[in-house]
């Protein structure tokens, strides 16, 4: 059982660290498309430039841990509207 939890424990680390979310969210891809993503965002002299709050809105609505007797564990994703947090 401890192997698991060590697993388990590794996999929240990593899914949940601030470096993650920002390789992430720097890259195109579907999470930039998302009403979500475009949330951060405002523009300034007719320019688009994005507000770094994102990073800290994952680090506080992703949830993730670990399932009991298994190697998995459940990510979940709380967000204002429903459709942006698939």
């Amino acid at each position: 059982m401890r192997r698991v939890w060590c697993l388990s424990f590794a996999a929240r680390a990593v899914l949940q660290h601030d470096s993650l979310f920002s390789y992430v969210l720097a890259r195109e891809g579907r999470i930039r498309d998302t009403k979500w993503f475009a949330s951060f965002k405002t523009v300034k002299d007719g320019k688009e430039v994005p507000i770094p709050r994102p990073e800290e809105d994952l680090q506080k609505n992703l949830h993730v841990n670990a399932i009991a007797d298994s190697q998995l564990v459940r990510v979940t994703f709380e967000a204002l509207i429903r459709t942006t947090a698939r």
